[in-house]
């Protein structure tokens, strides 16, 4: 399991967006590693946590993405969250719709 997810991140962290300032569509991928799972002030089961992300804009003005985490611990949680957003001049607007795959 351990080496599966070390391959993931090592495989995610390589892709490289074919993309320059000038083009009209832009896709951001990340991972993180978090040392631990902590919703709303708690730390759920003491336990590293794999965080990837993955973020498409169209004309830096409106995009969509999808964010997620999960624990390492025997029992995870997974939280996975899209969003949709827009851009303006001096603000940005996001909606976001969280759900979990296993009770917290």
């Amino acid at each position: 399991m351990q080496k599966t997810i070390i391959v993931f991140v090592l495989l995610i962290s390589q892709i490289i967006s074919a993309q320059n300032d000038s083009s009209t569509f832009q896709l951001k991928v990340n991972v993180d590693i978090a040392s631990r799972y902590i919703w709303r002030g708690c730390d759920y089961f003491n336990s590293p946590a794999l965080q990837p992300d993955m973020e498409a804009v169209y004309k830096n003005k409106i995009g969509m993405g999808a964010w997620g985490s999960m624990s390492f611990a025997p029992q995870p949680i997974q939280e996975n969250d899209l969003f949709v957003f827009t851009n303006f001049d001096h603000f940005s607007i996001y909606v976001y719709d969280y759900f979990y795959m296993n009770q917290l």
